[in-house]
């Protein structure tokens, strides 16, 4: 008698998470909806500053920066990466992994307490320099905000009401002076121009304790109260839009809606952010509806889903049409004002071609091939003194 067939097999067992698809999207989009994901967790911090080892001492030194400065720095200031996707945000950006992942910024308020409890720039930290009185920086440590500490590393900035590199108030003097004995700031120490009374009067939105104050996403300014580059995110708020007083918006995505087509006046550019996409179908389109908006005094607002590819290089376009910049001008200015921006080779190589045909010569130079652009394409960059310097993608 033949033995009993075998039983059927069990249902497969289920996978221990959720299984990841592409949908499609670009690589930058991919990145940072996992990251959200991992900062969504809160992270324990330890009450004390964790052990670098011994104190590293340096000369410090100090520049003036505007308000739009100090505006670009708080619109880097909260992105948090992980260590791994820190290591993904390494290949992918064309410089090392820049300060703000990681909000490495420090703004401290060297008013009062008082005033500051009546009015301050959002993420500001109080150090009454006046009412502490302290023989030493370290002293002070353990009566302010636990991020003073971070003036070790982080960029910082400093701002009473009203002082000017003419008319520096007494408090910020000293102040000051105290940082540069302790030399402790590893970086350059920007010094507010115009202090809060001026900081308010163009962003009255970023200082807490004002009416118009709001925690919303804000994109960057790349020229002041005209041209605007951001996220998604910022182009889906109004109230950002509104506060900003910005008028007219480019889509460069095919996916993010328009929905404040009764506020405000788009012009989409339906781009995937792909090296092989035709950034270049909307070059006339994008210089028209700019200029037009310029002409009429409309500020513009430049965007993709996250403002690091498909728009900055938008963006790049309007810096080397009106302010006749080449490409690695255009480039690095756009970079000062937003440093992750990160457009794609193939963007980069159709604004090449747009230097060359209206300048005659072009400050991007690619492989002399038939091969395909792709993100990791190699390409070079006309230096200042005629050299080419290669782009190259950082390893973990």
């Amino acid at each position: 008698m033949p033995p009993p067939p075998p039983p059927p097999p069990g249902p497969a067992p289920k996978p221990s998470g959720p299984a990841y698809k592409h949908d499609g999207s670009d690589l930058n989009s991919v990145l940072f909806a996992r990251v959200d994901k991992v900062e969504a967790i809160e992270p324990v911090r330890p009450s004390t500053p964790p052990d670098f080892g011994p104190e590293v001492f340096h000369e410090v030194h100090f520049d003036w920066i505007n308000a739009s400065d100090l505006y670009n720095l708080l619109q880097r200031a909260p992105v948090a990466i992980s260590s791994v996707s820190r290591r993904l945000v390494f290949l992918i950006l064309d410089a090392p992994c820049p300060p703000q992942f990681g909000s490495q910024l420090l703004v401290i308020d060297v008013r009062s307490n008082a005033a500051y409890d009546s009015e301050h720039v959002r993420s500001s930290i109080s150090v009454d320099w006046e009412a502490l009185e302290c023989a030493d920086m370290l002293d002070c440590e353990a009566t302010v905000h636990q991020r003073f500490w971070h003036r070790r590393f982080f960029n910082v900035v400093l701002y009473d009401d009203e002082s000017t590199p003419e008319a520096e108030a007494t408090t910020l003097a000293s102040f000051s002076a105290a940082l540069q004995t302790e030399k402790r700031c590893s970086r350059t120490v920007h010094k507010l121009r115009g202090g809060l009374r001026q900081f308010m009067e163009a962003y009255p939105f970023l200082v807490k304790g004002h009416p118009a104050f709001t925690d919303a996403e804000f994109p960057s300014e790349i020229k002041d109260g005209f041209l605007f580059l951001g996220s998604w995110k910022s182009a889906s708020n109004l109230e950002a839009l509104k506060a900003l007083n910005i008028t007219r918006i480019v889509n460069a995505t095919a996916s993010c809606d328009m929905p404040f087509d009764q506020q405000a006046v788009y012009l989409h550019c339906p781009l995937d952010d792909k090296p092989d996409h035709d950034l270049s179908q909307f070059f006339g389109d994008f210089i028209a509806f700019v200029r037009k908006a310029q002409g009429e005094g409309q500020r513009v607002l430049v965007h993709c889903q996250m403002g690091m590819s498909r728009s900055s290089a938008l963006a790049i376009l309007w810096m080397m049409d009106f302010h006749d910049m080449t490409l690695k001008q255009a480039y690095d200015y756009v970079h000062s004002k937003r440093p992750y921006i990160n457009p794609n080779p193939g963007f980069l190589k159709q604004l090449g071609e747009w230097e060359h045909a209206n300048r005659g010569s072009s400050t991007i130079r690619f492989p002399e091939d038939d091969a395909p652009i792709t993100l990791i394409t190699p390409y070079e960059w006309l230096q200042a003194d005629g050299t080419w310097k290669m782009r190259v993608l950082k390893h973990q």
